[in-house]
């Protein structure tokens, strides 16, 4: 009989659903209500934007900025490589090209390749991969005019240069799926950004619609947030910064213990660590041993975008290739015990 797992590579908040919903359940406003619009004010202050849109996923509103940039055929758009399919996805549902920028030992896109490639583009959409931050401000030396898109899906709550992601008038998008740092309880997700940007956001996530109802002004999507899910991240946004602190001290813990080469991380931010990262030359073989002990784990991206059939575009990207082979997370969720940090510290290191 397999071996139950005993400690999950996420874990998730009891939240009292009777008591969070409430007031949406007597209201009956289940769909961009009143607790929708005020997560988006809330949202907007807590990341230093100056506006926000909810919406029904991070993949929506990642394909709405590249829409509202008059991003469309025969556009190009530079994208990570070793990171979740949207990034690059979205560019292909619009029918534009993605071009894809190798990372550095941050797991972020490497900079020197961006410049490579700046002035072939029409945007560039980065992406703060594990909770860590990307070199945003050479990113945006380097972009000059050309739009840029923030993906914020794996960094909620994160730090750079003083301030929280968000606050630079880049376009922002956020995912709140269950496993991420600040989580509902089934897909939603947000954009941040200038006012006028997050307006065009609005119209397009409701069909293209303005103020008045049937009267279209974009050709648009059905990618509003649930007002529920507004409820549920207004109640665990409260939370955040606490348990980021928390996943913080689990990753020391682990920096100071483990025997194994990690995930650099960008000196100017303070990260959240969505996931733990190490390298390894038998990531498959330390899975095996902890989950023989009841420790889940995963490798990501083991086959990174530009290799899949329907994304390649023949190119190379050495570091994407070497840590898509050799990578292996392991929990660092802030709801993880002392007593599991150690042990999973203890399992991890007999794995030399």
């Amino acid at each position: 009989m397999r071996k139950k797992l005993k400690i999950k590579l996420s874990n998730f908040d009891s939240i009292d659903l009777n008591k969070v919903t409430h007031t949406t359940r007597q209201n009956k406003s289940f769909i961009l209500g009143p607790s929708v619009k005020k997560f988006e004010e809330t949202f907007a202050e807590y990341t230093g934007s100056d506006a926000c849109a909810a919406t029904g996923n991070c993949t929506d509103s990642l394909r709405m900025c590249l829409q509202a940039y008059g991003i469309g055929p025969g556009s190009r758009v530079a994208v990570p490589s070793f990171t979740w399919l949207s990034t690059a996805e979205v560019v292909k549902q619009l029918y534009a090209h993605p071009v894809f920028v190798d990372v550095d030992d941050t797991l972020c896109m490497d900079t020197n390749e961006l410049q490579r490639v700046i002035d072939s583009v029409d945007a560039v959409i980065y992406v703060n991969l594990f909770g860590n931050v990307a070199d945003i401000d050479n990113i945006i030396n380097i972009a000059g005019s050309t739009p840029l898109i923030e993906d914020n899906a794996q960094a909620t709550g994160a730090i750079y240069n003083h301030l929280p992601l968000g606050a630079r008038r880049i376009p922002s998008c956020y995912s709140f799926y269950p496993t991420k740092n600040l989580a509902t309880l089934g897909d939603a997700g947000c954009v941040t950004g200038p006012k006028d940007f997050v307006d065009k956001i609005k119209y397009l996530r409701n069909h293209g619609q303005g103020d008045v109802k049937f009267q279209a002004n974009a050709i648009g999507w059905n990618s509003r947030m649930d007002s529920i899910h507004a409820d549920i991240l207004l109640h665990e946004l409260t939370k955040l910064d606490k348990r980021n602190a928390r996943r913080r001290e689990i990753a020391l813990r682990y920096r100071e213990c483990i025997r194994a080469d990690f995930q650099d991380i960008n000196p100017n931010c303070v990260p959240v660590y969505h996931q733990f990262c190490l390298f390894a030359d038998d990531p498959q073989g330390i899975a095996t041993h902890l989950k023989e002990h009841g420790i889940q784990t995963r490798s990501y991206y083991n086959t990174p975008i530009h290799k899949l059939a329907q994304y390649s575009t023949g190119q190379t990207l050495p570091q994407t290739e070497l840590y898509s082979k050799h990578n292996i997370c392991i929990p660092v969720h802030p709801f993880l015990t002392d007593e599991q940090v150690d042990f999973i510290i203890e399992r991890v290191n007999e794995c030399e």
